[in-house]
């Protein structure tokens, strides 16, 4: 999953997904802004790049905006049934993502510090890969 790693509101988010993530791996976070989201999204300029969310399926396609919310949840442990509503219901989706994306500067900023930094740490710390490695430590298993 691919996220703007200047964005308060997609940290938090990506952050959510990663902590419902920890211990399967369904998921793999990847900021646009690096150098491997630079490689995974190539032939798109930095601005097509940012509009969305994205997700890059095993095959290499790739999917944007709601469609990709959809894939995301969808891959999630308890997630399948709400990822194949959300991509059952496209069009409401993909509206409901573009409007909540297209406020997202304001909407982060209503983000308390605190969440944010919580959200900075997880992904700091390697997203739901780094939280899978914590948490075999703590069980003995690392």
């Amino acid at each position: 999953m691919l996220y703007d790693g200047d964005c308060r509101l997609c940290r938090v988010v990506v952050a959510a997904l990663a902590r419902w993530d920890r211990r399967r791996g369904a998921l793999r976070l990847v900021a646009i802004q690096s150098r491997e989201g630079g490689a995974l999204l190539a032939d798109l300029t930095l601005e097509q790049r940012l509009e969305s969310l994205w997700v890059v399926d095993e095959a290499g396609h790739r999917h944007a905006a709601g469609r990709a919310a959809a894939e995301a949840v969808g891959r999630l442990r308890g997630g399948h049934a709400l990822g194949a509503l959300l991509a059952r219901f496209e069009g409401l989706t993909e509206a409901f993502y573009r409007t909540i994306a297209g406020h997202r500067g304001a909407l982060g900023r209503l983000i308390p510090a605190a969440a944010s930094r919580r959200a900075d740490a997880v992904l700091s710390s390697g997203g739901a890969e780094g939280m899978r490695r914590k948490a075999r430590s703590k069980d003995g298993a690392g």
